[in-house]
């Protein structure tokens, strides 16, 4: 593989945390509250309540055209989708992500061997299918 050029670094780079944030962004924190609803069952939260029902505005928007962007990168380029998932839903660093993949690779006993530059690419590449996707 042709090693990322800087600009596609830097691009890639700016993306990775908004991608991270709108994955996120819409999963609620709390499930219930500290009291129980009229049938003695623990009350939902509100935020819970609304994102259950498929409330939410724009976040959830957001989110729902990024989770199919995910999928759709899952069936068209599964090593891309591991390493995009690994890096913007995981928060894991390259390194790792390299170490995981060539960790796998030997345990699965195939000959790819992966560097960090192959990583970079791979998620350059992902970010840039997530977005014309999005």
């Amino acid at each position: 593989m042709m090693p990322a050029s800087s600009a596609q670094l830097e691009h890639t780079a700016k993306w990775i945390p908004e991608l991270a944030a709108m994955w996120h962004e819409e999963i609620p924190i709390r499930m219930h509250m500290r009291g129980f609803d009229d049938g003695g069952n623990p009350q939902w939260h509100p935020d819970f309540a609304n994102w259950l029902m498929g409330g939410g505005g724009e976040n959830s928007e957001r989110r729902s055209r990024l989770t199919q962007a995910m999928r759709r990168l899952r069936k068209r380029s599964i090593r891309e989708y591991e390493v995009s998932y690994r890096i913007i839903v995981l928060g894991e660093r390259i390194e790792s992500t390299t170490k995981w993949l060539n960790e796998r690779a030997e345990r699965n006993g195939k000959a790819d061997r992966y560097t960090v530059a192959d990583t970079e690419v791979i998620i350059c590449s992902a970010v840039d299918k997530l977005l014309l996707w999005y």
